[in-house]
């Protein structure tokens, strides 16, 4: 993906430079991580840059926004829940546009709450919103939930209170929405066969292993705080609400929760610097601590199993490797495979026909189970062969993580040596 961004950069073909991808994202993620490739070539580790970089700015930007709205202990406590969330760990390395998006997430709510704090200008949190409108579509939850929020504050607001000038949250809306300009035919339409879509069902203890149970009961019980609960956290509290009925009611994949992990961390820090005061603190502070310890934990775990699948693709690789020339052709749906970091044939994604030209295919299994549950053979643009290939190749090797299957290695049987009927040797002299 970065690869096509980096050669449409210093092109004049503007549907290139805007329309990078074929898929449904804006062009914003790939522009960086294009120019980060163009300039420091094409290691994995580039290419991840944008995720690395992002996922590190998450627990500042926590912390920044607890004690912008509720004070330093708010904000010490945000930045402990972002900085030890299991689920920052699993996905803050990963080739993914989640972590670029959530941390363009949290500093929007940063320049918001700011801007409410202060009386300041809401010019840089719409700019913030339309950046990250640019990166993801599902963005546009963020500018709708701030903007509910501003016009229920102006209405309620007396004629004695001051209030925001409506030009100021008009041209707040129209520049939080900017990027909905560039939005071609096909892509409003595959957007809207998109809303639709549902996701593999949900692992629900795998989500309170990335995300535990009382971050959740911690932010979404914080209204109750009351006098307690600061006005300039209606904005992030609405996000979050609408960001987590959006995922549960689409059966989202995990990933895709990421960008509510910095208003979670926010709302449930605040809580717990409430309810850790008075007679019960002790009770209180033994829980958060738990809470805390617990993240720890399985963010180290989740470390682990990151470490562990980089081995496995560099052993999935060295196996391709060994048993394809370099004149041949490897068919993956794995993106790290795309780079020549791994293999060094030639790869042909399995979305394309070109994919009986591949002697080994290298697959990730709930890649395939997603499409079959959305009713596509194979792919949602009716292109992936994921089915003729494990139904017609070998299965040469199946990795696991976990007990979970998480890649998988087919042989192309037009390229396997045939067995027949030995031929005699030929008489010597």
């Amino acid at each position: 993906m970065a690869r096509l961004a980096r050669e449409a950069i210093p092109s004049r073909d503007w549907a290139a430079l805007l329309h990078p991808t074929r898929w449904q994202y804006p062009p914003l993620f790939f522009w960086v991580d294009g120019v980060l490739v163009r300039l420091l070539g094409e290691p994995l580790a580039v290419f991840r840059l944008p995720s690395i970089v992002s996922s590190a700015f998450l627990a500042p930007l926590a912390y920044s926004i607890g004690r912008a709205a509720g004070g330093e202990r708010s904000g010490l406590l945000a930045g402990c829940y972002a900085l030890l969330l299991p689920l920052a760990h699993r996905y803050g390395s990963a080739l993914l546009v989640d972590p670029f998006q959530a941390a363009l997430v949290g500093a929007a709510l940063l320049a918001f709450v700011r801007a409410e704090t202060r009386g300041g200008s809401l010019i840089p949190a719409g700019a913030l919103c339309a950046l990250a409108v640019s990166t993801k579509y599902t963005s546009l939850l963020l500018p709708a939930a701030l903007l509910l929020v501003l016009l229920a504050d102006r209405a309620r607001r007396g004629a004695s209170e001051r209030k925001r000038a409506a030009i100021e949250i008009v041209l707040f809306a129209l520049l939080s929405l900017l990027p909905l300009l560039f939005l071609r035919q096909e892509d409003r339409a595959l957007l809207r066969a998109m809303a639709f879509w549902r996701s593999l069902p949900f692992d629900w203890a795998d989500l309170f292993r990335a995300v535990p149970a009382p971050l959740f009961v911690l932010a979404l019980l914080a209204p109750l705080l009351r006098a307690r609960f600061p006005r300039v956290m209606r904005g992030p509290y609405l996000f979050l609400v609408l960001w987590l009925l959006f995922f549960f009611w689409g059966r989202r994949q995990m990933n895709w929760l990421l960008p509510a992990s910095v208003p979670l961390a926010v709302l449930a820090g605040r809580a717990t610097a409430v309810w850790t005061e008075g007679r019960r603190s002790l009770l209180a502070v033994s829980a958060a601590a738990a809470v805390l310890l617990y993240g720890g934990y399985r963010s180290a775990r989740e470390i682990l199993i990151y470490r562990e699948t980089e081995r496995i693709y560099s052993e999935a690789a060295a196996y391709a490797n060994d048993h394809v020339p370099p004149e041949g052709v490897v068919v993956v749906d794995a993106l790290p495979f795309e780079s020549p970091l791994y293999l060094h044939s030639s790869t042909c994604n399995a979305r394309f026909a070109c994919y009986r030209e591949g002697r080994l295919a290298l697959l990730v299994p709930w890649v395939f189970e997603n499409y079959k549950l959305r009713g596509f053979d194979g792919s949602a643009w009716g292109e992936v062969h994921e089915r003729e290939i494990r139904e017609t190749w070998r299965l040469e090797k199946r990795f696991l993580v976990d007990g979970r299957p998480i890649l998988e290695i087919y042989a192309n049987p037009a390229f396997m040596p045939r067995r027949g009927r030995a031929e005699p040797p030929e008489p010597g002299p």
